[in-house]
């Protein structure tokens, strides 16, 4: 494993004109939601992604070829070194990736989601964390971080829906210095790092493979 790791990170706001504005591949017509919105959403992430990643590796985009493996999560083929992860959540859009064969992950919720703060705390949280949560002075906006914190882990790891959240230790205090770079643990897949930000209306995190010497750096990539 690398001692040093190159994160590169795009943000993306979807307008409602932005799929006319994209040149839009066949194969990311494939096995889309039937939901009208939820279709357009999937074609614009689908599109940045594969224009994002073609842009960074020197491609065309129609030469990029995007496959699953047996858990579910998309890999370029051909490309065994490039590790990405993207989210998207109401008009914004995230990817994430490095060219270092790190395993990587990204989630994103907005902050002002209606959500049932203490059903979703009870499906997601562990113990520790629900302590944490029913003192704390906000507590959607940690419920909603610790969210974040555990999809993002889940996605990098690739197991996605087979790990139960509430079993994922994130040691996240409500502390925000804590926020970076600190790791999440489970038994079943071991130490993941992450970093979270936010912006006025959405929670993000950033997620990848722990390594104790690991030295990370994250470049912004322009839109």
């Amino acid at each position: 494993m690398p001692n040093s790791l190159l994160i590169h990170l795009a943000l993306r706001h979807i307008q409602p004109e932005t799929l006319d504005q994209l040149q839009v591949n066949a194969a990311d017509h494939n096995n889309l939601a039937t939901h009208p919105q939820r279709r357009v959403e999937q074609l614009v992430s689908r599109s940045w992604r594969r224009q994002i990643l073609a842009t960074q590796l020197g491609q065309t985009p129609e030469n990029l070829y995007f496959a699953k493996d047996s858990y579910g999560k998309p890999y370029l083929v051909d490309t065994p070194n490039l590790q990405f992860s993207q989210s998207h959540c109401m008009q914004q859009f995230a990817l994430v990736f490095n060219q270092q064969h790190i395993p990587i992950g990204v989630d994103i919720e907005a902050r002002q989601r209606s959500i049932n703060l203490a059903g979703l705390a009870k499906r997601i949280l562990t113990a520790a964390e629900m302590q944490v949560f029913t003192q704390t002075a906000n507590p959607q906006a940690y419920l909603l971080k610790c969210w974040t914190i555990k999809e993002a882990v889940v996605k990098a790891s690739g197991l996605g829906i087979r790990l139960n959240l509430n079993t994922l230790e994130t040691d996240y205090s409500g502390s925000e210095i804590q926020l970076n770079g600190a790791v999440a643990y489970q038994a079943a897949i071991g130490k993941w790092a992450y970093h979270c930000f936010e912006t006025a209306d959405y929670y993000y995190t950033v997620a990848w493979q722990y390594h104790s010497a690991q030295q990370v750096s994250f470049n912004w990539l322009p839109e």
